[in-house]
């Protein structure tokens, strides 16, 4: 059976939601959604732990059930730390203090208080030997080159040049985004990464719904999210 390590990153500080990992929507912080999915989910993998530089948001996770076994490096928890290094940092720890070898690291985001246990238990019967990573996605026809544009001087550009119009449902083949729910990826590829990415190699997607991919990084998005869940 694989060892996964499933991993919540939760910093502390955050500029345009303040304190977002654990703003209480309908009376529950943020991250205590996706950590009652997890734990919905014990007999899938090896440990689960929350990884923050919060003493509040550690407090919050342990009481909702999650191991927070170490308080983050302040130098992993800055604006600019990309999420590559808290996930070895995170890897390290819980293989040398557990004693224990680790195959694969589920990555999931407080942000995406959408993402049901059945969703993470898909993802985690999708591996098998040929692949490196499960990354979850939606789809995303209207990010195609020809509906973008950048700005030169006063006036808009097309931001890719000589690209013929067609409507968005007929692009083919269909484009898919990072919907950042879900993030299943082999070790080797978090410990080889060259750049910061964390997950690569070959790719198996696993489809979300538009509705299902909202994820909080704004005070608009916060507010959607509120409307989707009471409804």
């Amino acid at each position: 059976m694989n060892k996964i390590l499933v991993i919540i990153p939760a910093r502390g500080d955050s500029k345009e939601v303040p304190n977002k990992n654990i703003k209480k929507i309908h009376g529950i912080p943020l991250i205590v959604y996706t950590i009652k999915e997890v734990l919905k989910l014990k007999k899938f993998y090896y440990k689960f732990i929350v990884s923050t530089d919060s003493k509040k948001i550690a407090r919050i996770s342990e009481k909702a059930g999650a191991c927070v076994p170490f308080i983050r490096p302040k130098r992993l928890a800055l604006d600019t730390t990309p999420t590559l290094p808290v996930l070895r940092h995170a890897l390290k720890y819980i293989e040398k203090n557990n004693k224990v070898n680790i195959d694969w690291l589920l990555t999931l985001q407080a942000i995406n208080p959408l993402t049901k246990a059945n969703d993470i238990k898909k993802c985690i019967k999708l591996i098998n030997k040929n692949i490196d990573s499960i990354v979850s996605v939606r789809e995303g026809n209207e990010c195609h080159p020809m509906y973008l544009n950048i700005k030169k001087g006063k006036y808009l550009k097309p931001f890719q040049k000589n690209v013929k119009f067609i409507r968005r449902q007929d692009i083919n083949p269909t484009i898919y985004k990072f919907n950042g729910s879900i993030f299943l990826t082999r070790k080797k590829i978090i410990l080889n990464s060259k750049s910061n990415i964390f997950f690569g190699g070959k790719m198996l997607p696993y489809i979300m719904s538009r509705e299902k991919s909202v994820e909080i990084d704004n005070a608009f998005d916060l507010n959607l999210i509120k409307l989707i869940m009471k409804k």
